[in-house]
């Protein structure tokens, strides 16, 4: 590498086309990996894989968490807030790109190698980023859009078509499926108002979720009916899962006048049979339910 009279680095001042045309070729394949990714660790990985391949070097792609970027991303929003992408190339050939979509900063590229960046290759790795920084958005914004299409409103939990998803996904595989119903939602509804029926609501929610082991899904079904979707369990492994949950709905947080009404919770828990539809195993699990509300009932007279 020369030095030119004024101590700038060769590279710097050259522009070489050859050099331009051969990145403008090759990074289209470089892009394709990052532009299916269907998540953000994927595409971060499918990013940093995309930058080795385009300047030889070791690459990482540094984003923060979700809910960092659901502030950066409604700050910029609301705000109207302007991010600037810089490009910063320390000692070396370490190179920290800023990530910005949208006038949000919304994470780095960070390239290492033995050789320094010349200028031609440092504004090609900022505009690679730009079109990074643009995918990870639209990524982040999918991903949003999925989640509150399968997620309730009120209690955060999955909703019926997430339900519906997961038990057709199960179909022929066995698991077990468990549903819960509040005692007593109505008389709460109607004596303190349906701000304190939706306390009670989350606060089962919230229960039903924490009971839950890896590859698990709990749902609201609809009202107040909750279903907890279980890995294969034993009969007596079942019968114990019932049971702790019993005990924590017993011991709900809540106020109370909502204790005073509701007297905790019916559970049924069925395992799915074989060439049973989902539809089928809710209906059985409804009724296993059912037939616990009614010994409840029959036991506090």
């Amino acid at each position: 590498m020369g030095v030119s009279r004024l101590g700038q680095r060769t590279d710097d001042i050259v522009w070489d086309e050859g050099h331009e045309n051969d990145f403008f070729r090759r990074m289209p394949s470089a892009l394709s990996l990052a532009l299916e990714a269907t998540d953000l660790e994927s595409l971060a990985h499918a990013t940093a894989k995309g930058a080795e391949a385009l300047w030889g070097c070791s690459a990482e792609v540094v984003l923060p968490s979700e809910g960092e970027l659901r502030r950066k991303i409604q700050a910029t929003t609301l705000n109207g807030s302007r991010r600037r992408q810089g490009v910063r190339q320390g000692r070396d050939a370490f190179l920290r790109v800023a990530l910005v979509a949208h006038d949000a900063r919304l994470g780095e590229l960070v390239l290492r190698r033995e050789r320094p960046f010349g200028r031609q290759e440092r504004g090609h790795v900022q505009y690679y980023a730009e079109l990074c920084a643009l995918a990870v958005h639209s990524c982040f914004m999918r991903e949003q859009f999925h989640r509150a299409a399968v997620t309730d409103s009120l209690t955060g939990i999955s909703n019926r078509r997430r339900l519906m998803e997961e038990l057709e996904s199960r179909s022929g595989a066995p698991y077990r499926l468990l549903m819960l119903d509040a005692d007593g939602l109505k008389q709460v509804n109607d004596s303190l108002g349906y701000e304190d029926g939706d306390l009670l609501i989350v606060a089962l929610a919230d229960t039903l979720a924490s009971v839950l082991e890896p590859g698990e899904l709990a749902a609201r079904l609809g009202g107040d009916e909750l279903v907890a979707v279980l890995n294969p369990l034993s009969p007596a492994d079942a019968s114990a899962r019932v049971h702790r949950l019993r005990v924590l709905v017993d011991d709900l947080p809540l106020p109370r006048r909502i204790r005073d009404i509701c007297h905790g919770a019916s559970v049924g828990c069925v395992a799915s049979r074989q060439g049973e539809t989902p539809r089928e195993t809710l209906r059985r699990a409804g009724a296993e339910m059912q037939r616990h509300k009614r010994r409840r009932k029959s036991d506090r007279r």
